[in-house]
């Protein structure tokens, strides 16, 4: 079945202790062993409060799931790119005042979002489309009238910046596009 979440853990401690279920059924129903299910209805034998306990932790990790989904939401609203889910548990510890590990940010992107690490794809340079085109004459007419009125200009040229970013995968929703400008 592999590793136990804590939903489970309080499902087969409820269904034991609350429901009165024998140890087989439970075992059954949830797919664990009965050594599993004794090991953690004696643990809440020992700590009565182990149930709230657990039920409380619960609580705290669906609270830091719906923080980080929000987050991820606004980011994705304002089509950033997501290259690294560092990038999402900086905006959570400033918004939320605590900081996620990246493992439980990438747990959210894929569990509960749907996310994918997916490849982009580069798009064509745009720089001789018709509104580029039209930018560029406008640009030269002013650049003209500036010198004839004697103005010095420096012209910083800041195209290749936007080639210098090597993101080649980042965390995409589904059914969105994976075109990188």
């Amino acid at each position: 079945m592999g590793l136990l979440t804590l939903t489970d853990k309080v499902s087969i401690v409820h269904s034991v202790m609350v429901d009165n279920e024998s140890y087989d059924d439970a075992a059954r129903k949830h797919k664990v062993s009965i050594r599993l299910i004794n090991f953690l209805v004696q643990k809440v034998k020992k700590n009565p409060k182990l149930f709230d306990e657990m039920a409380a932790e619960m609580e705290h990790q669906q609270l830091m799931h719906d923080n980080i989904k929000e987050v991820t939401l606004g980011m994705i609203e304002q089509d950033a790119v997501i290259d690294k889910a560092e990038m999402v548990a900086i905006n959570v510890k400033r918004d939320y005042d605590f900081k996620p590990s990246n493992k439980l940010v990438r747990q959210v992107f894929r569990q509960d979002l749907g996310m994918k690490y997916q490849k982009l794809k580069k798009l064509a340079y745009q720089g001789n489309s018709e509104r580029s085109l039209i930018l560029r004459q406008q640009f030269s007419m002013k650049m003209l009238e500036l010198l004839e009125q004697g103005k010095r200009i420096l012209n910083i040229d800041e195209t290749w910046i936007s080639g210098m970013k090597c993101t080649h995968r980042s965390w995409q929703m589904p059914q969105r596009s994976r075109s990188l400008p």
